[in-house]
């Protein structure tokens, strides 16, 4: 906090909440702190300290003084501490005559440590360097080898992850290495195809080298950062940019990445997440719009993008976000595999056209290579609609009621909610387990009333022929009613169904035991009841479904299965 403010306000809760830096920026110079502000708990947004421009060409130093009280009441004023005509003056240049607020650009500081700007046109290294080993990438990427031999000597793990990424992206370009010859040290991939050959980053193409360069920034750079890359797509075919960009999701997990780019394929990213912004310039200012939605009115209900079409010959649809993020915690490798793109399906009803969507996509794809799999919970369907789901193949139905239901493992939930802050009681696993155990009993009732109701006959009250028959007979309004009474079931018989599909279904769930409950009852209720128990909030899916599935670490065997036969050729 500000010297001079006393030692009691500061530890209060008259201590400031948030600090704001607003940076101005000279020309043919970089951007510089013009202005401090600060907000207290009870208080409007005010100025710390800041450079006044006046329209004579003085600039002033305004700031806090150090005998101001801190009080939260929007009184304090800003006393005039130095001017002069010179241009170059900036907050930063002035800790000297700022002493009192050397702790708000300390923290400027931390924050620039954290951050790495990757700018676009990266030149990239030379053909070979002299041997040296430095830990960070220079923004050029002019000692990438450098940094790449540290990874090997120091980092052994990060360098594996990296090859590994990297030989997933680009599948024939070979292992990167860093082979040296004296005190001289290059950038090179063994050829898969023939042994003993390596050939250098700069006889690859750029595309290869700015995608390394790329994966090294984002593998290597301590969390939290904040990471800006301007134009990841360089020169990388519609494929790889699509591998790249789940890469930046993932990473954007535990850390801000900003991606200023040109590519329609990283353009689609998350369209009405206000994640995706369109930057605009007009007189000498830049206007950013947040896009609410995807421009793309082709299988809009689907969620599908032309370029997910066009860069992809398998398409998995998910039934949300959540299923993505558990499965990207499972199987990153196929998930970011340039062949495929994950498409958010919108729910499970849509899984109904996923046949109709295969065989429009087969007639206007000439290479007729493309498979769809749509992934679909099996919640309370009948066997027969699984059948008629299932039976051509490009629907999966899973083998419990949802991916929740793979996440109620007592050990990884015990393991993974015991690290939170907020524990509201004692946990381990057997506790877990009860609590599990307890959950799925007390939706007995809620499992009987979803089978029934998914038992109870979708009565289509007019289609295409009766349509057209009615257009062409038709003389009144009663005989359209006729029609449509017609096909209404009759009450009594109705009932009867219903009763009898009761006491099936009544009698099903309560010969269930508990490992058959934790299997069909709800898996995301479950979830929701555990937390609360143990943490005083509900589970939430983005958030602690993949965390979850990240301690369980390894997938169940059947949706491993069910990949690896979708992914073979």
């Amino acid at each position: 906090m500000l010297n001079g403010v006393p030692q009691h306000v500061q530890e209060s809760d008259w201590a400031f909440k948030e600090v704001e830096f607003i940076f101005r920026k000279a020309p043919d110079a970089g951007f510089s702190v013009a202005e401090i502000r600060a907000t207290w708990t009870t208080s409007e947004k005010i100025s710390v300290a800041r450079i006044d421009r006046e329209a004579s060409g003085e600039h002033t130093l305004r700031s806090v003084a150090p005998s101001q009280s801190g009080t939260p009441d929007g009184r304090i004023t800003l006393s005039k501490r130095w001017s002069s005509h010179q241009s170059d003056r900036t907050l930063e240049s002035l800790r000297g005559q700022l002493g009192e607020a050397n702790e708000f650009m300390r923290e400027l500081e931390s924050w620039r440590s954290r951050y790495y700007h990757f700018k676009a046109l990266r030149s990239g290294p030379p053909r070979s360097s002299s041997l040296a080993s430095e830990p960070r990438l220079d923004p050029t990427g002019s000692n990438l080898p450098a940094v790449l031999l540290n990874l090997q000597t120091n980092r052994s793990q990060a360098m594996k992850e990296l090859r590994s990424v990297i030989s997933q992206m680009v599948p024939e370009v070979g292992r990167l290495e860093t082979p040296t010859l004296n005190n001289v040290l290059e950038v090179a991939f063994s050829d898969p195809f023939s042994p003993g050959v390596r050939h250098n980053l700069k006889e690859l193409g750029t595309g290869v080298e700015q995608l390394l360069l790329t994966l090294v920034v984002g593998l290597t750079e301590e969390t939290p950062s904040t990471l800006v890359i301007e134009e990841p797509e360089t020169n990388l075919h519609p494929a790889a940019q699509r591998a790249l960009l789940g890469l930046l999701n993932s990473w954007a997990s535990d850390r801000l990445i900003v991606a200023a780019t040109h590519s329609p394929v990283m353009l689609d990213w998350a369209p009405g997440e206000k994640s995706l912004w369109h930057v605009t310039r007009s007189g000498g200012s830049s206007f950013l719009t947040a896009v609410e939605d995807d421009p793309v009115e082709l299988f809009q209900s689907l969620g599908v993008r032309i370029s997910d079409v066009l860069s992809a010959d398998r398409l998995l649809f998910v039934e949300g976000p959540s299923d993505e993020d558990i499965l990207s915690a499972w199987f990153p490798a196929v998930m970011r595999n340039p062949r495929i793109t994950v498409i958010s399906g919108g729910g499970g009803d849509n899984a109904g056209i996923a046949d109709r969507f295969s065989k429009w996509l087969t007639n206007v794809d000439r290479l007729g290579l493309r498979r769809v799999l749509y992934l679909r919970d099996r919640d309370e369907l009948p066997p027969q609609a699984v059948d008629d789901l299932t039976r051509k193949g490009s629907v999966y139905v899973l083998d419990c009621r949802e991916i929740e239901n793979y996440l109620l493992n007592a050990e990884a939930i015990s393991s993974t909610i015991s690290r939170d802050a907020q524990l509201k009681v004692e946990i381990n696993s057997a506790l877990v387990r009860e609590q599990i155990i307890h959950a799925a009993q007390s939706l007995r009732q809620s499992m009987i009333v979803n089978r029934v109701a998914r038992k109870i006959p979708t009565v289509r009250l007019m289609d295409h022929q009766t349509r057209g028959k009615l257009a062409k007979n038709a003389t009144t309004a009663e005989e359209i009613w006729e029609a449509v009474n017609a096909r209404l079931p009759e009450p009594e018989g109705l009932r009867r169904e219903i009763e009898e599909h009761w006491e099936s279904a009544t009698l099903e769930v309560s010969e269930m035991s508990s490992d058959q409950l934790i299997k069909w009852a709800p898996g995301e209720e479950i979830l929701h009841a555990v937390y609360l128990h143990f943490l005083g909030r509900r589970f939430k899916k983005r958030v602690d479904g993949k965390n979850l599935a990240l301690e369980i670490g390894e997938p169940p065997t059947e949706l491993s299965a069910v990949l690896r036969n979708f992914m073979s050729a």
